[in-house]
């Protein structure tokens, strides 16, 4: 999420490669994130329910009445108002914009945390850029591990290792954009 902007600050980065990074705010990514988990969980008990509604008015403060005296306890994550206004102030996708290196996002197609979504609006905003790639993979969730079906986080349990194909299109990436 932050790659963009330290990218931009620092005139040593020569190409930027992102997996898994989100274009949306991170307040969006973890209502959602909550929402698929608690559609995972069959039983949805009242604590769950409770939970994702407490997210719901912290993430509807954020949004309304976030100010430098913001109270952690009020916003998401229980974070301090200056990293939420802090976080406010940036638009990764503006940003991306702004830069000339070579910029190769990478996405999991079975990644519930940074989805589809945030890929494409990547790809939207990067849309017939010369310096721009990007690939997604079927089989790849959010840590870029292999899975079949509906991903979940039991499988992030499982110790595994980057496919090698990973590496080969990310390498390859680089041989192309020296």
């Amino acid at each position: 999420y932050l790659a963009p902007l330290n990218a931009k600050a620092n005139s040593d980065v020569s190409g930027l490669v992102m997996l898994a990074g989100n274009c949306r705010p991170l307040e969006e990514l973890i209502q959602e994130q909550y929402m698929y988990l608690s559609n995972l969980n069959e039983s949805n008990s009242k604590e769950l329910k409770d939970e994702i509604s407490s997210l719901e008015l912290k993430v509807n403060y954020l949004k309304d009445s976030l100010n430098e005296f913001s109270e952690p306890e009020k916003l998401p994550l229980n974070l301090p108002a200056s990293y939420w206004l802090s976080l406010k102030k940036y638009d990764p996708r503006s940003v991306v914009q702004s830069l000339t290196i070579p910029l190769f996002v990478l996405q999991g197609e079975r990644d519930y945390q940074v989805t589809m979504t945030d890929f494409n609006l990547w790809n939207d905003a990067m849309n017939g850029e010369s310096n721009y790639n990007s690939k997604s993979y079927e089989k790849l969730n959010h840590l870029f591990l292999e899975g079949e079906g509906i991903s979940n986080p039991s499988e992030y349990m499982n110790q595994s290792h980057i496919p090698n194909y990973i590496i080969k299109d990310i390498l390859k990436w680089i041989k192309a954009n020296k």
